[in-house]
C-alpha cells in the first residue's frame, strides 16, 4: 500500500501548456525530443530494487551520501539545465506532484525532500557532451517510518522573453523529473487520514467546496476514492456532491478535494460535509460543520464564469433612476418657464 506507483518515472517528460502546472504519475507524458538533453541517474548500491529508473534508497538515520544524475546533450548548442528539488505533495487532481513548491507538505512528515537533498543552482552542458550533476543527500538524524519521497525536476534556463512573445504565445515548457524515496525499512506503515478544514474556495474561475485531507502518515495512499455530500446543517437534502476514484495521495501531505458546484451560486448559510475516502483496505468517514459567510459567498460568486448572473433588477433600477432624473430635468425646465413667463405678464401691466 505504501509502494510508489512510479515505475518509470525516471524519464517522465512534462509537457505544460499556458501554466506550470505539472503533474506526474506512473508514465510518460510528452516526448523527449522536445527537450536538448536527456537524464541517466546513476543507482547507488543502495538502491532497494536495480529495475526502478528513479532513486529508491535504503538509509540509515544520520548518513550522508552522494547521488549522481548523468545529463547528455545531443544537439550542438550548449545547454543551461537548472535541478529543482521538492517534496512529493498532492494536488487537487488526486494527482501525486513532484514539481509543485507551493502545495503543502504536512508538519507530521518526517523531512522536506527540498531541505535534505542539496545541488548547485544550475550547470552548463556542452555542445555533443555529458555532465555530472551531484546531490548531497543528508537523512534526518530521527528514525522514520515508511518512506520519504520527492523529486529532482530538470528544466532548461530560458532566455529573457520579449513583451511581444510573452503578450502574444502560449509557451510550452518541458522537464525531466527524477523521483527519489528514501526508506530505513520495508515495514509497512497504517495510514492516517485526517480532514482538517472545509471551506467555499475556487479552481479556475469555478466555485468548489474545498476539503482540506491531510494524510498524517509516511506512505501513499493508492487507488483512492472520495464521496462527497453538503447538506444544510439540520437537513438531509444534497445540495452539491461529488464522487471521484483511481486517485493517489503523498505521503505526508494535504489533498484539497473540491466538490464542484457546477454553475451553481454560493449561498450563505450553515451547511455540512459529508466525505467518505476509500484507500484498498482503508476506508475513513468524515462529517464536518462549516459555515459561509454572505461577504465571501458574493466575492466567488462574482468571479465564477459558469454563472449566469442575472442583472434584471440592475436594470430596472436603473432605468427608475433614470426617469426620475428626466422627470426632474422637465419640472425644472417648467419652473423656469413659468417664471419667464410671469416676469413677461408683469412687464405688460406695468405698461
Amino acid at each position: 500500500m505504501g509502494r510508489m506507483n512510479m515505475s518509470k518515472l525516471t524519464k517522465i517528460l512534462l509537457a505544460i501548456a499556458a501554466t506550470i502546472a505539472m503533474f506526474i504519475g506512473a508514465t510518460t507524458i510528452g516526448h523527449a525530443s522536445a527537450l536538448p538533453f536527456s537524464v541517466n541517474p546513476i543507482l547507488p548500491k543502495n538502491q532497494v530494487n536495480s529495475l526502478h529508473t528513479y532513486f529508491d534508497l535504503k538509509v540509515k538515520p544520520g548518513s550522508t551520501q552522494t547521488l549522481k544524475v548523468v545529463l547528455v546533450n545531443e544537439t550542438k548548442k550548449a545547454v543551461q539545465v537548472k535541478p529543482i528539488i521538492n517534496a512529493a505533495k498532492t494536488n487537487v487532481n488526486g494527482v501525486v506532484d513532484y514539481t509543485a513548491p507551493s502545495l503543502k507538505l504536512d508538519g507530521s512528515a518526517p523531512a522536506d525532500m527540498a531541505n535534505i537533498l542539496k545541488t548547485t543552482r544550475s550547470v552548463k552542458i556542452p555542445a555533443k557532451s555529458k555532465t555530472t550533476v551531484t546531490f548531497k543527500l543528508q537523512v534526518p538524524q530521527k528514525k522514520f517510518k515508511g518512506v520519504l519521497a520527492g523529486g529532482i525536476t530538470f528544466k532548461p534556463v530560458e532566455g529573457k522573453q520579449t513583451n511581444a512573445a510573452k503578450g502574444m504565445s502560449i509557451i510550452n515548457r518541458y522537464a525531466y523529473v527524477v523521483g527519489i524515496v528514501l526508506r530505513e525499512s520495508n515495514q509497512p506503515v497504517k495510514p492516517v487520514m485526517k480532514l482538517t478544514k472545509v471551506q467555499p474556495a475556487q479552481i479556475n474561475y469555478r466555485n468548489v467546496i474545498s476539503s482540506a485531507l491531510v494524510n498524517k502518515t509516511a506512505t501513499y495512499l493508492n487507488q483512492v476514492k472520495v464521496i462527497t455530500k453538503v447538506t444544510k446543517q439540520g437537513n438531509q437534502k444534497v445540495l452539491y456532491s461529488a464522487k471521484k476514484a483511481g486517485m493517489q495521495i503523498a505521503p505526508n501531505s494535504q489533498f484539497n478535494f473540491p466538490t464542484q458546484l457546477n454553475g451553481k451560486d454560493l449561498v450563505a448559510g450553515k451547511y455540512r460535509m459529508d466525505l467518505k475516502l476509500i484507500s484498498g483496505l482503508s476506508t475513513w468517514h468524515f462529517k464536518r460543520d462549516f459555515t459561509i459567510n454572505g461577504a465571501k459567498a458574493r466575492a466567488l460568486n462574482r468571479k465564477d464564469v459558469t454563472i449566469k448572473h442575472n442583472y434584471t433588477w440592475w436594470f430596472i433600477v436603473a432605468g427608475v433612476v433614470l426617469l426620475l432624473l428626466v422627470i426632474f430635468f422637465i419640472y425644472l425646465r417648467m419652473k423656469k418657464k413659468e417664471k419667464e413667463l410671469r416676469a413677461i405678464i408683469a412687464e405688460q401691466g406695468d405698461k
